[in-house]
């Protein structure tokens, strides 16, 4: 690793003990590690499996940063290895504008791999019924109506996110960290076979900082089910997130706690 004076990684397993070898600090970034993530997939003993040798391999960095909401399993697997930080978001383009007029303005976002495309296109087929809704997808998404505004390949997402009254998305740890730094109410939809949204979805939900709803019902059921979370629990939840003292410096607090250790 010469000439590096220390490594980050958010979360390469083999890069902790190649740094440890060469004697150089080494620092881990994560909201959830894969070693969890396949363990609630196949609950087999971790230490006689592939799962055990990357948590070894974890130990061998000198901290390991998790940000609020990471699941506590994680949290005692590291034990003191450990260093709990804020929620971690992008730095927002304050450029992009949004107007409307009165339309109740709502951002749906897929994820990068497009999981959710076919289920967004589908609820979004009855979109044009909805005139007191304004909707603003992906320009990949091939549905047209007046209420609908497409946004470009080279724009992002969470550019917008402030100025929503709604995101709906699947429960990604990056969407909803940003989501309640800029204090905007979420409902997400649930994914099938994937660990970590589900405990972002019981995380959210105990704090009362989203809702969620399956996939079959938000694409079958797009106009009741929005109507129906909008009657019901859009007020409480815009209430919590106007309230909330999540903090969401975590990049800050990790860069200075590095710095302070390398250093010293």
């Amino acid at each position: 690793l010469d000439p590096y004076d220390f490594v980050i990684s958010d979360f390469v397993y083999e890069a902790f003990p190649v740094a440890a070898r060469d004697a150089i600090p080494a620092f881990g970034v994560a909201h959830f590690t894969w070693d969890w993530f396949f363990s609630k997939l196949y609950p087999v003993p971790v230490r006689t499996t592939v799962l055990g040798r990357w948590q070894t391999y974890a130990r061998a960095a000198d901290v390991l940063y998790f940000p609020h909401f990471t699941p506590r399993d994680i949290l005692n697997a590291y034990g003191n290895k450990v260093c709990e930080v804020p929620l971690i978001v992008r730095k927002g383009n304050n450029k992009v504008k949004v107007d409307k007029g009165s339309a109740f303005k709502v951002l749906i976002v897929d994820s990068g791999a497009n999981v959710l495309s076919s289920t967004i296109e589908r609820a979004l087929s009855d979109a044009a019924r909805m005139s007191d809704f304004h909707f603003f997808v992906s320009e990949r998404f091939t549905i047209e109506s007046d209420n609908i505004t497409k946004i470009g390949k080279k724009e992002l997402m969470i550019d917008f996110m402030p100025q929503m009254d709604l995101v709906i998305t699947r429960g990604g740890f990056n969407t909803i960290s940003e989501c309640i730094a800029h204090r905007t109410p979420m409902l997400l939809i649930g994914e099938a076979l994937n660990p970590e949204m589900e405990i972002n979805m019981l995380y959210l939900k105990q704090d009362g900082l989203g809702s969620f709803v399956s996939m079959e019902r938000f694409s079958k059921h797009f106009v009741a089910t929005l109507s129906h979370f909008i009657e019901h629990e859009y007020a409480s939840l815009k209430q919590v997130m106007a309230g909330h003292d999540f903090r969401h410096d975590g990049a800050r607090v990790i860069a200075e706690d590095i710095l302070n250790r390398v250093k010293g």
